[in-house]
């Protein structure tokens, strides 16, 4: 079977946040005799509690519900775990400002796809999907639903569900990466689309 891949994908390609008071002692007090000193008696130190051991902590990221491999993208320090399964094809260079990766199941019934542009103004999320947002809706698609998720490291993702003229729903991820941002895009299972996408994380070089 050959892979079907709907418009959005092209669409995506095209489109491109004490004090403490002390008594006072008057000098009046001359004849005021003062107490017999009182011996002090040593007290016993309180012995501290031995440490105990801790755990490392468990990994944020969900693992997928069945044997995965982790997908590595070096331009952009990402990692991202895939059903062991799936094929990941290689490299697309689209023009000279984006790059897109396919990756599918053996059926080619679900696929996820990455894509790396280049796009102007830098690190705005919002202008980045008000532009994804027009051009979704120029081409008859509907919005489903949308979500904020942070990522381990800090990183503001927006996801969205959306529903072609067709009526085929795709899952979307968008998120900035400096001078250039990631859109992850998936068709078929979208539950299996979302776990992957739970996956996604960027690691320090």
């Amino acid at each position: 079977m050959t892979p079907k891949f709907f418009p959005l994908f092209s669409l995506v390609i095209a489109s491109l946040l004490f004090s403490a008071c002390l008594p006072i002692v008057s000098a009046s007090s001359e004849a005021a005799t003062l107490p017999a000193p009182v011996a002090s008696t040593p007290t016993e130190q309180p012995i501290a509690p031995e440490p105990l051991p801790t755990e490392k902590p468990a990994s944020k990221v969900p693992a997928l519900p069945m044997e995965s491999v982790t997908y590595e993208n070096a331009e952009i320090n990402l990692l991202m775990d895939l059903p062991a399964t799936w094929t990941i094809g290689e490299p697309m260079v689209i023009g000279d400002r984006a790059t897109q990766t396919v990756m599918s199941s053996p059926d080619n019934s679900t696929t996820v796809t990455l894509l790396i542009n280049l796009w102007e103004p830098h690190n705005d999320l919002a202008a980045y999907v008000e532009v994804r947002q027009t051009a979704w809706e120029a081409s008859g698609f509907t919005v489903l639903s949308s979500e904020e998720w942070i990522l381990d490291n800090g990183q503001p993702v927006r996801v969205f569900i959306v529903e072609t003229a067709e009526q085929n729903r795709a899952f979307f991820l968008l998120t900035p990466l400096d001078d250039r941002y990631l859109t992850l895009a998936g068709e078929g299972d979208l539950e299996l689309v979302e776990q992957i996408a739970l996956t996604l994380r960027f690691v320090s070089q």
